[in-house]
């Protein structure tokens, strides 16, 4: 593995005379390699709540009505717990009074018995989402990921599939 080398002299000072910018997928709430988690007590909506997100930003509706999407954006929804029957539900439900598509929406539920910090478990997670291409990934809860998540270490080690999983998804 090689690394690109680290910032320093000229390209560093080039760098820092260009413009940053964040290029938003939802205005004022999600950019484009940013991260937003969503937290409460179980049995709230965050599950419902995300796969709307996930719905509007797929068909580039506003999300809630009032947030703009840029532009429609291929999502991987990765439900890491119970039956793919309950998305598939809330889903149909959804797509039915709306008349949103799903073009652009991935429902994955078949990598809820993979340890994501498993080296091949990794791998394989990395090339599944490489084969899916999308823009944006929702993991439906956290928690699924990996076995012990709400210690340090793992915890710290799922940042850093993160990290990896952007990089390699892009």
């Amino acid at each position: 593995m090689e690394l690109p080398p680290p910032l320093f002299g000229d390209e560093l000072k080039k760098r820092l005379t260009e413009k940053i910018v964040h290029v938003p997928i939802i205005e004022n709430l999600l950019y484009e390699h940013g991260s937003l988690m969503i937290s409460s007590q179980p049995g709230l909506g965050k599950s419902s709540l995300s796969l709307q997100v996930a719905l509007q930003v797929s068909n580039g509706v506003p999300v809630f009505g009032i947030l703009p999407v840029r532009t429609p954006s291929k999502i991987w929804y990765i439900q890491m717990e119970r039956s793919e029957i309950e998305s598939l539900e809330r889903l149909q439900s959804m797509t039915e009074e709306t008349g949103l598509s799903l073009d652009n929406f991935v429902l994955d539920a078949e990598l809820q018995a993979l340890n994501f910090l498993h080296g091949d478990n990794a791998k394989y997670i990395i090339e599944r989402g490489k084969a899916i291409a999308p823009k944006v990934v929702f993991i439906d809860p956290l928690y699924g990921l990996a076995p012990g998540l709400s210690k340090d270490e793992v915890g710290s080690n799922i940042a850093k599939f993160f990290t990896i999983l952007k990089k390699e998804l892009n």
